[in-house]
């Protein structure tokens, strides 16, 4: 068995004729431009000649890059088979089957797939579509938790229950949302001390011989988030925690570094290769976007609203207007220099003080959440974004809710019950024609 590191979230592990990758982010932005590699990759598209196997944990573009994927030649893809988690809306590999790959496999929650003779994975579906694997091989286990948040003891007890003893645990690191304005540092930093304290939970739990941080070897790189730098775990603190304070060997593997996985590797020249990148960081130049008009942004928020109706019905839009679940929101945008308000039926420009808008974003950014479904969730990773002192991020980010829900494959009737109970919390009886209408079980006499 040989391990090859890859990047980021990534290494392939080979074992005679057949080779395995995990979230292969190789190149590029992740994000809405607000995610960049700290370091270059060495393993290139032509590479994959080494892979028979690729596994993705779940559908962030830092673990599922399409412009990568579609990157490798086809004849390559042809002869690689995609693992995946089941999931509801099958949009991974129905994509992954468009791209010609051999074959997809979609594994059930806790399956075993053979690779080889003795070479192994399961998959264990985790909250907001994440996963984590345990690749067994050569007689040794790991366990990749990827972005997966464990960090409660019952937590990490039931994995440590479910795979048996272990070998390498691959787990984050890092930050990987945007927290606060940028005068917050104290707050990202603690939020990097959590990050920490939930390794160290890990491992009490797991026991494994060697830990390797990983899956945040990232930089905001964009000149709306570039500040959240500022509180960032780099590798050599996790490293030093790892070591200092559990009982595991830490690892720390540079892009094209092999491992064997049963000895101990020093990590040195990998901690001073990292060390230079983190340096150079002052030295980058930001990623930039153009600003969008208005005009744009009004043609934008009228697809998205018809978007909506079409994936959800008429009726739970109005529903969710009554209970004001996605009740209007006010935004600065900052490049543009102005507030609008936009409800499930208007988009308007207001004349408000900056300071009382919900939140202060640029134009770019607001026309990304209208384009796609994620939009939203997208923003609350990559960070671009402030919250003026009377603002409300909750209000902007409960208004695109409904289509992130959407963009996992479920609509609003998977939360009927919770909708009918704020209903009926507002009020007191509601004819059951209205509510047959709704979906929300008008067959039933409501007081």
């Amino acid at each position: 068995m040989q391990l090859k590191w890859i990047n980021h979230a990534s290494f392939l592990i080979t074992h005679r004729d057949v080779g395995l990758i995990c979230d292969p982010w190789l190149s590029g932005d992740a994000f809405d431009r607000g995610w960049s590699l700290l370091t270059e990759t060495k393993f290139t598209p032509d590479d994959f000649e080494q892979v028979t196997h690729i596994w993705f944990s779940h559908e962030h573009p830092d673990h599922f890059s399409p412009p990568n994927l579609k990157a490798i030649p086809e004849a390559l893809r042809a002869k690689i088979t995609v693992i995946y988690q089941e999931s509801r809306d099958g949009r991974v590999a129905g994509f992954c089957r468009g791209l010609g790959f051999l074959s997809v496999i979609e594994l059930a929650e806790g399956a075993s797939y053979d690779l080889d003779a003795d070479f192994s994975i399961q998959i264990y579906p985790y909250t907001y579509g994440d996963s984590w694997a345990c690749v067994r091989v050569e007689g040794l286990t790991i366990v990749n938790l990827n972005d997966c948040v464990v960090h409660t003891v019952p937590l990490a007890r039931e994995i440590a229950e479910r795979v048996g003893e272990v070998d390498i645990l691959f787990t984050q690191f890092s930050n990987a949302q945007g927290i606060g304005n940028p005068e917050d540092t104290a707050l990202r930093q603690k939020a990097g001390r959590e990050k920490l304290a939930r390794i160290q939970t890990q491992v009490a739990q797991i026991k494994p011989r060697f830990t390797v941080p990983f899956a945040s070897f990232i930089w905001y790189s964009h000149a709306e988030n570039y500040w959240h730098n500022d509180g960032a775990n780099t590798v050599h603190v996790a490293f030093d925690f790892i070591d200092q304070e559990t009982e595991t060997t830490p690892i720390v593997l540079y892009p094209g570094d092999e491992w064997d996985g049963h000895s101990t590797k020093d990590s040195t020249a990998a901690l001073e290769r990292y060390g230079a990148a983190y340096e150079s960081l002052e030295s980058r130049v930001p990623n930039q976007s153009a600003s969008v008009d208005i005009s744009t942004l009004t043609s934008r928020h009228e697809a998205f609203i018809k978007r909506l109706t079409e994936q959800n019905g008429p009726w739970v839009l109005r529903g969710l207007s009554w209970t004001r679940r996605l009740c209007a929101t006010t935004v600065y945008l900052t490049d543009l220099d102005l507030c609008i308000r936009f409800d499930l039926r208007t988009f308007e420009r207001v004349d408000c003080d900056r300071s009382t808008c919900d939140v202060a974003l640029s134009s770019a950014v607001l026309d990304y959440c209208y384009r796609f479904n994620w939009g939203g969730d997208t923003l609350s990773v990559n960070g671009r974004f402030t919250t003026p002192p009377d603002g409300h991020f909750a209000h902007f980010r409960r208004y695109f809710s409904l289509a992130n829900l959407n963009n996992k494959g479920q609509t609003i009737t998977d939360y009927l019950p919770v909708l009918r109970d704020r209903l009926l919390g507002r009020f007191k009886r509601i004819p059951r024609s209205v509510l047959s209408r709704l979906g929300l079980g008008g067959s039933e006499k409501v007081r």
